[in-house]
């Protein structure tokens, strides 16, 4: 199989949980909006579902409509970047690339470099 259409079907299956997640929770939303959820959820659908609950919050308290401005606003100030990589995400990252030089290295050792737990990482 191809892994473009593997992708592209991963990305569609998102959408799909997304709409559906949309008429249960009765939240209006743009296919853009959606969209944009899909590609920074990271093809993960309980994110995809925390993202999409927190971008109808945003919109809320801001009285403003779902749309992908709001989406891509709300999730800026969650710290998800374009990439769907958290705050701590690209915190794990870093360290890789400038302590470890890009790696190989265990979890372990990135959690002890974070004064975080290996569970957390």
């Amino acid at each position: 199989m191809n892994f473009f259409v593997s992708v592209s079907v991963l990305h569609q299956e998102i959408r799909q949980i997304l709409e559906r997640s949309a008429r249960i929770l009765a939240i209006t939303i743009g296919t853009d909006a959606l969209n944009e959820i899909a590609i920074r959820s990271r093809k993960t659908p309980r994110t995809a579902n925390y993202l999409l609950k927190r971008s109808r919050d945003f919109a809320q308290v801001n009285k403003e409509k779902l749309t992908k401005s709001a989406v891509s606003r709300a999730l800026e100030l969650l710290g998800i970047d374009m990439l769907g990589l958290s705050t701590a995400d690209r915190q794990i990252l870093s360290v890789i690339m400038e302590k470890f030089s890009g790696g190989p290295v265990g979890v372990a050792t990135v959690a002890a470099a974070l004064s975080e737990d290996r569970e957390t990482i």
